[in-house]
Formats: C-alpha cells, sequence, structure tokens
C-alpha cells in the first residue's frame, strides 16, 4: 500500500493518470456514503465490509499519494478548467432540468387530514372484537342487603358494563379412539366403527397440532427448537427430529398436492409476475446458494414459490404449455429465453429503472450538482403516479388515459435521455449505466400500456417475496432440498391463505383433516378462494359459519 506511483513523462499521459485517480476518488465517496445510507436499511447486514474497505480505500489514496497530487499540481489546476468547461457544456445543453429541485421542493404534499384519518384508524383498531366469543361475569347480583345498614330495600339501578380483552391459554390433551367391533351373528360379518383416518401413519400427531406446528413455523418463522421450549412449557417434550419429520411428512403427502394446484391456478391469468431471492441450503463444508422462485398473476390472489437454483429451467418448466401472455419482471437475462420459447411478451419494472437514479443521488456528496438527473428520477415518478391514479378508475378505460397521459411522458424521457446520452460522451459510468438500462429496451418498458392487468412497475412480486425473506432471518439456511421443497410448499399455501383474508390455523387443519379423504378431481375446493367459510371475520368460537 506504500508503494510509490512511477509518475508518466509526457503531460497528456499524466493528464490521463489524474483524470483516473479523480474517478476512482468520486466513485469511492459514492460508494462509502451510499453505503452509509444503507447500513440502517435492508442491507446492513452487507455493507459493514463494503463500509470499511471504501474508507480504507480512501484514507490510503489520501494519505499516500500527496506527493502525486504535490507534483502534478500544475496539471491538475489544468484539468480542473478542463472539467470545469465539460461540466458548464453539460448544465447549458440541459438547461430544462435546473427547475427540478424547485418542482420537487414545490409538489404538493399529502394533506394533513389524510394524515389525521389514518391516526383515527389506528387507534379504532382494538375496538372491532364484537366477533370474538364472550364470556359474561355478573357481579354483586345475589346482593340483597345493604352492607352499610342490613337493609333489605334495595332497588336496581341500570348495570355498568366494562369489557376487558382476555386471552385464554392453550393445553395439549390425548384424544383415545376407542374403535368398537362386533361380529353379526345371523350373517356372520365383521363389523367396526370408522376412525378419523391419522394425518401421518403411525403417528400419534393430530390435525390441530399439526397445523399448529405448520402455522407457527411457516407463518410466524418459530425455528423449531423454539417451538421445543414451547410444548416442554405444556409438559411435552416434542424432539426437534420429530418436529422436523412430521412438517416433511404433511407438506409432501398432503399439502404438495394443493401446491400443484395453486401452481396451476396462477397460470391461468394473461399477465404473470416473477421474481426470486437467495435461500441458503446447508453443505458440508460450505452453504449453498440456492434460490426461491416467487410466481403470481392477475387472475388470483394466490402466490407460488418454487425451490430450486437460478437456472431457467424453473421458469421454462413454470411456463410449459402456456403462450401469448404478459411476464412482469426484472431485467435478468435467464427469462430471455423463457419468452423466446414460449412467444411471452416481456414487461420490465420502471421501479428497477428509477432506483438507479435514486442511488446516484443518494451517492452524490452534492445532489443539486446533478439536474439533470434529478429531473429524470422526478419524470419516473410521476409516470409511476399518474398510473396509480388511472388503475383506481374503471378497468375498461385504463388503457386509453394511459395513451392519453402516460404514453406520452414516457416518449417525452425517451427523447430526453438520447439527448443526454448522445451529446455527453464524457459521462460518469453510473450515470451511462442507469440511462442505458432504459434505452437499451424501450418496447419492454412500454409493454404495460398494452393490457390494463399489467402494472408498470413489479412491487407486487417484490412484496410477495418479502414473506421468504423474514423466513431467512430467521431459518438461516434450509437443512437439505428436501427441508427447502417443504418451506416453498408450505410459504405457498400459507402465503395464498392470508392473500384471501383466511384463518391460517383453521384452514390447514381443514386441508391436513379433509384433503387425504377427498379425490383428486375435487383439489380445487380446497383452494383458498374456494373456502371463503374460513375468512377470519366469519369466526366465532373457534368454528367457521357456514
Amino acid at each position: 500500500m506504500n508503494q510509490k506511483i512511477k509518475l508518466p513523462d509526457t503531460v497528456p499521459l499524466c493528464h490521463e493518470m489524474i483524470q483516473s485517480l479523480v474517478m476512482k476518488m468520486e466513485f469511492y465517496k459514492g460508494q462509502y456514503q451510499l453505503a452509509v445510507h444503507q447500513k440502517y436499511g435492508q442491507s446492513s447486514e452487507q455493507v459493514k465490509y463494503l463500509e470499511s474497505e471504501i474508507q480504507g480505500k480512501i484514507e490510503d489514496f489520501n494519505n499516500n499519494n500527496k506527493k502525486v497530487q504535490l507534483d502534478l499540481f500544475t496539471v491538475i489546476h489544468g484539468l480542473a478548467l478542463e472539467q470545469q468547461i465539460l461540466e458548464e457544456q453539460f448544465i447549458k445543453e440541459n438547461a430544462e432540468a435546473a427547475l427540478a429541485k424547485k418542482e420537487l421542493d414545490e409538489a404538493p404534499q399529502k394533506p394533513e387530514k389524510e394524515l389525521k384519518e389514518r391516526k383515527k384508524e389506528y387507534s379504532t383498531l382494538l375496538t372491532n372484537v364484537e366477533h370474538l366469543p364472550k364470556e359474561i361475569c355478573h357481579h354483586g347480583q345475589d346482593l340483597k342487603n345493604c352492607p352499610g345498614c342490613n337493609s333489605e330495600d334495595l332497588t336496581a339501578c341500570p348495570v355498568e358494563i366494562t369489557k376487558e380483552l382476555e386471552l385464554v391459554p392453550a393445553k395439549l390433551i390425548i384424544k383415545e379412539h376407542h374403535t368398537h367391533k362386533f361380529i353379526c351373528n345371523a350373517c356372520h360379518k365383521f363389523e367396526r366403527g370408522e376412525k378419523p383416518q391419522l394425518p401421518i401413519p403411525k403417528c400419534m400427531a393430530g390435525p390441530n397440532l399439526l397445523s399448529y406446528i405448520l402455522w407457527s413455523r411457516f407463518d410466524f418463522f418459530m425455528p423449531y427448537y423454539r417451538l421445543n421450549r414451547e410444548f416442554k412449557s405444556y409438559g411435552v417434550d416434542i424432539s426437534l427430529a420429530n418436529l422436523c419429520n412430521w412438517t416433511n411428512a404433511v407438506a409432501e403427502d398432503i399439502f404438495s398436492h394443493l401446491h400443484l394446484a395453486i401452481k396451476e391456478d396462477i397460470r391461468k391469468g394473461e399477465v404473470v409476475r416473477c421474481d426470486e431471492t437467495t435461500f441458503k441450503e446447508q453443505a458440508p463444508k460450505k452453504c449453498k446458494t440456492k434460490y426461491i422462485w416467487a410466481f403470481s398473476s392477475n387472475a388470483t390472489k394466490n402466490v407460488y414459490f418454487e425451490y430450486s437454483n437460478r437456472s431457467r429451467e424453473t421458469p421454462l418448466d413454470f411456463f410449459t404449455g402456456i403462450s401469448k401472455i404478459f411476464l412482469l419482471t426484472d431485467k435478468y437475462s435467464g427469462y430471455d429465453a423463457v419468452c423466446r420459447k414460449h412467444e411471452l411478451w416481456r414487461a420490465y419494472c420502471w421501479q428497477h429503472a428509477g432506483r438507479k437514479f435514486w442511488e446516484i443521488l443518494k451517492s452524490s456528496s452534492d445532489p443539486t450538482a446533478l439536474p439533470s438527473i434529478r429531473k429524470i428520477y422526478i419524470e419516473i415518478a410521476a409516470i409511476l403516479a399518474h398510473d396509480k391514479e388511472i388503475r383506481k378508475g374503471p378497468r375498461e378505460e385504463i388503457l386509453d388515459k394511459r395513451n392519453k397521459i402516460v404514453k406520452p411522458l414516457i416518449e417525452a424521457l425517451f427523447e430526453k435521455l438520447e439527448v443526454i446520452y448522445k451529446s455527453n460522451p464524457l459521462l460518469p459510468k453510473n450515470i451511462r449505466l442507469a440511462i442505458e438500462y432504459l434505452l437499451n429496451s424501450p418496447e419492454e418498458f412500454k409493454t404495460f400500456l398494452l393490457h390494463p392487468d399489467l402494472e408498470p412497475t413489479n412491487n407486487t412480486s417484490e412484496q410477495i417475496i418479502r414473506f421468504f425473506t423474514l423466513a431467512r432471518k430467521n431459518f438461516m439456511f434450509a437443512g437439505s432440498d428436501r427441508g427447502g421443497n417443504t418451506t416453498a410448499i408450505m410459504c405457498t399455501v400459507i402465503a395464498s391463505a392470508e392473500a384471501h383474508g383466511l384463518n391460517v390455523q383453521t384452514y390447514l387443519n381443514h386441508v391436513i383433516t379433509e384433503l387425504p379423504t377427498a379425490p383428486l378431481s375435487e383439489i380445487h375446493k380446497f383452494l383458498p378462494q374456494n373456502c371463503p367459510q374460513f375468512h377470519s371475520k366469519n369466526y366465532t368460537q373457534g368454528s367457521p359459519k357456514l
């Protein structure tokens, strides 16, 4: 790190050297500021090393290269003048972008009335308890004599009623099934009573216990050792091996059929959204990186997860037998072969494009010095805001309003990006890549104008994939490929049930109890949208209203 830098012999080479050093310095500063901004965000676990590395490089640049800066002071001065001329030319050619900061500062804020209404909504949540079972307790009902004078002449007054929200602790019981057997003396036939089928053959675990384990594990993301401690507090020691084996067995034998039914339900849509995220799998020496794929569509609220690697085989298998539909994703190249093979119309996410310009502004020491980038970011936000308001209206009017309002804004934005990109060959790398992200795929970014159910962003998939990112923070990794598949199956069922507002635990209990004895031709009856009797608002005293 303390090695001296050999200086070039000619002035042009010194220009190139100084320019590269200055660009490196600005890059490291921008990356450091972005890392500090993300330190308390979703990527906080991954930026500590990046922050220390960049800070070290900045200190090394400042401490060990002072001699270079001193020896080439005159060259730096000339370079500064040249850079100033280029900046003035850049700002002059894009003068209209100088109004961006003023537009952002003058943007209408949310009315204060809306904020008050939202606070009021939060304050009234606890009053919505009328659907809960009630236990009436009388106090003083047997009072016959006055405690003060012992008189029996008492006149009843209106009863004072106060409400108290209470919790009834859970308990474990042993349910003994006594199956009675008979022999008919007339026909000599053997008869016996019908016993409910066990969810797992030769296993003591009943449907309610299994549904509670699945609910805790894949809805609240509770590790097995915490479930073991909870059951110990009830007086039963259920080993970690039993908890794991029961979960895998129920997922593979019962819920795998529902998992495939949800997949087919999503494949019926004209618009399919897809996203993926990493998931670690335990291995002998080092954890392997696997992927969870999330699929959803406009045809249903259901969500489908699949555990696999990041190869194109997963989406290829999902879209087998489907063609001429819209696929909304990010710009991951793995989907390209899928779209070509199945003739899918690809749509890109505008939120990803806007995020690149936002990161440029965030990493800059002075965002006001980048008026054109700020203007682009504001225009992308305006496109998304207009489209959001349009989608609130009637579905049959969405395409017409998009062509009248949103399409001209997109055309103007792409024209402006072309001008900036072609007229400034010395653009910084991060700005050039952000502009190329849009310019290289104009048709894919305009695809959402062709279908009313197609959104300009893939935020729905991002929110769906958060279901798994929360699980990943608690599970850390899957113990095996079988465990990863179990996680995908159960998260598919639970996330779909939550999307339809069902009481998850009772819905799982219903599937575990009824699905094993039902024919596969009736599997559609167990889809979350076909079980409205399990909606959380329909529950009183722990049983659904039929």
